[in-house]
């Protein structure tokens, strides 16, 4: 294997940095979910689902502040708002167990007859998950027999890389700056 074949399998071997994933869209399921709930159409013909309890996508790879965008419905049955919570992950097999979030969107959703998008950030989340390391996405959702959470259908995360603080000189350079 040429050292070209090797790094390129490396890069792929990464988590992704973004996210665009929609429960109407076959394939785009959450990497972990709890119970399903209701699926509600809109005047629109848009799709959007609840469920009781938790779902995530991840792995997610930090490289620098992000913004979180979340497609919302809410109906006369809405009694609670979506739960946008960052997640470090440490143990994967936890992110929809108890693992510590840390809400970074509270989604309440709108009357709106085709659904609302509800927008976080840019936000910081390296004192969650450092530059390099990988962190989960999950939503909360909240039921209870007089009312469920906001339906949700797509989610997007996207990143802004930060510049490396190293700064590459020559060594003639470095001698100038200092002389």
């Amino acid at each position: 294997m040429t050292i070209w074949a090797f790094a390129a399998v490396a890069a792929s071997a990464q988590p992704p940095t973004e996210l665009d994933k929609c429960l109407s869209r076959s394939g785009d399921d959450p990497t972990c979910t709890d119970i399903g709930g209701p699926i509600t159409f809109t005047e629109c013909n848009q799709r959007f689902e609840n469920f009781f309890g938790r779902i995530a996508w991840y792995p997610l790879q930090c490289i620098g502040p992000i913004t979180i965008s979340i497609e919302t419905y809410a109906h006369w049955e809405t009694r609670f708002p979506l739960y946008v919570e960052v997640v470090p992950l440490r143990d994967p097999t936890e992110v929809c167990e108890n693992s510590p979030g840390f809400v970074v969107l509270v989604a309440r959703g709108s009357g709106d007859p085709c659904g609302t998008s509800e927008t976080a950030g840019p936000m910081d989340i390296t004192s969650v998950a450092p530059i390099g390391t990988s962190y989960a996405i999950r939503v909360f959702f909240l039921g209870h027999p007089t009312g469920d959470s906001t339906a949700m259908d797509c989610i997007r995360v996207t990143a802004q890389p930060v510049a490396s603080p190293i700064d590459q000189h020559t060594w003639a350079s470095v001698k100038t700056i200092y002389r």
